[in-house]
C-alpha cells in the first residue's frame, strides 16, 4: 500500500535528520556562528521528530495522488533545506536573513544571498506541507471506500 511505504519513508528521512542534528550539536563550537549552529542541531532535531510526527499520521492524511506526492515531497525537502541553510549560515557567518541567532557576523553577498534563498524556499515549502496535511486530516476527509 502506497501510504504505508510513504508513512515509513517519511520515518526515515525524519530518523536522519534526527541523527544529523544531534551529531552536528557536537561541531557548534567549530561554528563561525555558535549560537547558529545551535540553532542548526535544534532545527534538525525538531524538524526530524515533525517529519517522522507526519510519518505516523500519514495512513490518516486523505489527498487526491497528486496532493499526496506534494505532501510527501514538501515535507521532507522543507526540513531538510532548513536544516541546511542554518547550518551553512551558522559555517559561513551569514546573518542577513537570521538577525539574531546571527548577531555580529556577515558571510560575502554570494553566501547571504544563497542561504536567504534556501530558508525561503524552505519556509514557503513547509507552510505548503503543513497546510495539505492538515487539509488531508481534516474531519471531512474521508478515505475512499473499497469496492
Amino acid at each position: 500500500m502506497m501510504d504505508e511505504r510513504r508513512g515509513r519513508s517519511l520515518l526515515f528521512a525524519g530518523a536522519l535528520l534526527v541523527l544529523v542534528g544531534l551529531l552536528s550539536g557536537a561541531a557548534i563550537p567549530a561554528m563561525a556562528t555558535a549560537r547558529l549552529g545551535l540553532s542548526a542541531h535544534l532545527g534538525g532535531v525538531q524538524g526530524g521528530i515533525l517529519v517522522m510526527v507526519v510519518g505516523l499520521a500519514w495512513r490518516h492524511v486523505v489527498l487526491s495522488p497528486a496532493l499526496e506526492t506534494t505532501a510527501f515531497v514538501t515535507t521532507v525537502f522543507s526540513n531538510y533545506a532548513l536544516y541546511l541553510a542554518l547550518q551553512l549560515a551558522a559555517l559561513w557567518g551569514t546573518s542577513r536573513s537570521t538577525p539574531i541567532a546571527g548577531a555580529g557576523s556577515a558571510g560575502g553577498p554570494l553566501r547571504e544571498a544563497f542561504v536567504s534563498g534556501v530558508l525561503y524556499a524552505g519556509s514557503l515549502s513547509a507552510i505548503l506541507a503543513m497546510a495539505l496535511v492538515v487539509w488531508g486530516l481534516r474531519p471531512a476527509a474521508r478515505a475512499p471506500e473499497k469496492t
